[in-house]
C-alpha cells in the first residue's frame, strides 16, 4: 500500500463531522462567512514533525538510498538512445501542426498523443538517472512523508468540503476552514 494511501486511511478517522460543525459555526459567527478550525501544529501533527523554511535545510536527513540528490543511477540506462529518442519526440511535437502552428498539448491528435506518452515513458525508462522512489526525488525521505501526508490531509478535507491552510500568526498551526455565502448588508443610505 502507498504512504499516501496510509496517510488518508489513518486521517479518515478523525472526527471530520465535528471538524466542518466547529468551521461551520464559526463561519456563521464571522461577517465574511469564513470558519477555521485548530488542527494542531505541524510540530504535533507532521510525520517528521518539522517545519520547513526554503533557506535553512540543516534539520533535514538526506535520504538513504539517493544520497539527498533525489536521483540514482538507471542500471538499464542507454543515452544514445536516451538522447536520439527525446530528439525524436521533440521533431514529433513540432511535426504536429495545423494552419496556424503547432498545436498545443491538449489538441494534439489522439494517435500523437499516445505515440507521445509511450516515447515519454521510454525516455524516462532510459534516462541516466531516474527519480529516487524513496524520496519522490525531494532528496528528504521525511519531507517525501511530510508531502505525502499534506496532500492527504487536503484530500480528505476537500470530500469534507473544508480546505487546509496555515495560521495567520503563526505558519506553524495547520486549520481547516469552510466558506459560507452571507447575504450582502443593506446598502447604507445617504444623507
Amino acid at each position: 500500500m502507498r504512504r499516501k494511501d496510509r496517510y488518508k486511511r489513518a486521517i479518515r478517522g478523525w472526527d471530520w463531522a465535528r471538524l466542518g460543525a466547529k468551521a461551520l459555526a464559526a463561519a456563521d459567527d464571522d461577517p465574511s462567512g469564513e470558519g477555521y478550525v485548530f488542527l494542531g501544529t505541524v510540530f504535533g501533527i507532521m510525520p517528521s514533525g518539522k517545519y520547513y523554511m526554503p533557506w535553512a535545510c540543516g534539520n533535514v536527513a538526506g535520504c538513504r538510498q539517493c544520497g539527498g540528490t533525489g536521483d540514482v543511477k538507471n542500471g538499464k540506462a542507454d543515452p544514445g538512445a536516451w538522447a536520439r529518442l527525446k530528439l525524436l519526440a521533440y521533431e514529433k511535437r513540432m511535426g504536429v501542426m495545423d494552419e496556424y502552428g503547432p498545436y498545443s498539448d491538449g489538441e494534439w491528435p489522439a494517435e500523437t498523443r499516445d505515440w507521445l506518452r509511450s516515447a515519454e515513458d521510454r525516455i524516462r525508462s532510459l534516462a541516466p538517472t531516474l527519480t529516487c522512489s524513496w524520496c519522490a526525488g525531494l532528496g528528504s525521505h521525511e519531507a517525501a512523508q511530510d508531502e505525502d501526508f499534506r496532500e492527504a490531509l487536503e484530500e480528505v478535507a476537500d470530500h469534507h468540503g473544508l480546505w487546509l491552510t496555515s495560521g495567520e500568526g503563526d505558519p506553524c498551526d495547520l486549520l481547516v476552514g469552510i466558506s459560507i455565502d452571507v447575504e450582502d448588508p443593506a446598502p447604507l443610505e445617504t444623507i
